[in-house]
Formats: C-alpha cells, structure tokens, sequence
C-alpha cells in the first residue's frame, strides 16, 4: 500500500489548448505529516495562459548540499500548478538511498497547488527558496506541454527513479533541454541548491528570488 499522497496517479486529458488534471492534489497538512484534509480536485488550465514558472529549491538537513526541485508554472487567470517529481515510497516507508542507488523506486509525478507541496515542506522544518524564471512563454508552454505528456507516460508505463541520473531535478532538466539550450549533465543536477546560480551565470538565465510562504 503507498502512502496516502503517493495512491493516486494524476493523469491529463486535453482539448484543444485547455489541459484538465485529475488527481490534482490540494492537501491540508498537520504537524506528522499525516494530511489534515485530503482533497483530490479536477482542474483545467488554459498553455496560452501561462506567463512565468518558479523553480523551487527545498534544501535538505544535510549541510544543504543536496535538494529537491519543484516548478511551479503561474497563468493569467491567477491559477497557479506545481509539479514535483518523487521516489513513490510505501506506508510507513522512508527514503532509502542505498535503494534509490540500486533503482527500487519508480518516479511519481505529483501535480498539485503550490500550498499543498510548499506545507508539507515547512511541516518537516525545510525551507523552500523560490526564483521566478523569466523565460519565453511559448517555450514555458512547450515545457508545460511536455511535463504533461511526461506524467501520462510514466504513470502508465512505470518508470524507474535513479537517484544520479534520473532524480527530481534530472527528470525536470531532462525534459527543458529539449527546449532551452541546457548542457545533458552538469554537477548542480546532483548538488541541486547551486542549480539557480549555475542557471544564472553560465546560462544567462534571468531569476529573481521571492519570497515563499
């Protein structure tokens, strides 16, 4: 059995330029981790909406060498979607690198609003960092596409998570290189809290850092 916010596998249907999620998750969160109320919703978003993303940086306890990388893409309308992609782990169960090292897990992408994702952050005492990324829309919205064409995939051909090479960051990396003219590996994939610095500097990229509820 998998932990309650690791059950359920959003899958995206579309129509024209309009993509509806199912399973989209929007969870309350309480102190254990247990969520407070949990709230599985239908949404749809409009990819010619979309007019900036956030790449979120969640730096871990240990020396905050290593991190988990989310995005959130921001639209028009004021809707906002974050994705974050996971090692689906079992009840009861936590992450294990040797297991992680030795392919035991599958990817889960779990699609949900940006307080679900960021609360259940600050529950475990993380602090999430948020930089705006002022890139072309319609690469954003080609990115966007994709993700979601990722996430039908994987979750109905499973795929495996590879803690080097096909982490939480890689398989986001992965995807906005066939967009944006991104190297196929460098050292901030595995040390992740230096990835908005390396974006920056030799990729020019504009960031902004924001402030994060």
């Amino acid at each position: 059995m998998f932990k309650i916010w690791h059950n359920k596998y959003c899958h995206i249907t579309h129509e024209g330029n309009k993509y509806t999620f199912h399973n989209l998750r929007d969870f309350s969160w309480c102190e254990s981790e247990v969520p407070e109320e949990e709230n599985w919703t239908i949404d749809t978003f409009n990819t010619k909406k979309i007019i900036w993303a956030d790449l979120i940086i969640v730096p871990f306890s240990w020396h905050d060498v290593v991190a988990h990388t989310m995005l959130t893409f921001h639209f028009s309308d004021g809707k906002q979607i974050t994705l974050s992609v996971e090692a689906q782990l079992q009840e009861d169960e936590t992450y294990d690198f040797r297991k992680a090292l030795f392919l035991g897990y599958h990817n889960l992408y779990i699609w949900g609003t940006e307080s679900d994702h960021i609360g259940l952050r600050h529950i475990r005492g993380e602090e999430p960092v948020s930089y705006a990324l002022h890139l072309d829309m319609k690469l954003l919205e080609k990115l966007f596409i994709s993700l979601m064409q990722k996430t039908n995939k994987v979750h109905s051909h499973h795929e495996k998570y590879a803690l080097l090479w096909n982490n939480c960051t890689s398989s986001l990396w992965n995807e906005a290189r066939r967009f944006f003219p991104l190297p196929y590996f460098h050292w901030t994939l595995i040390f992740a809290p230096w990835l908005p610095y390396f974006l920056k500097k030799k990729w020019a990229v504009k960031l902004t850092e924001k402030e994060i509820l």
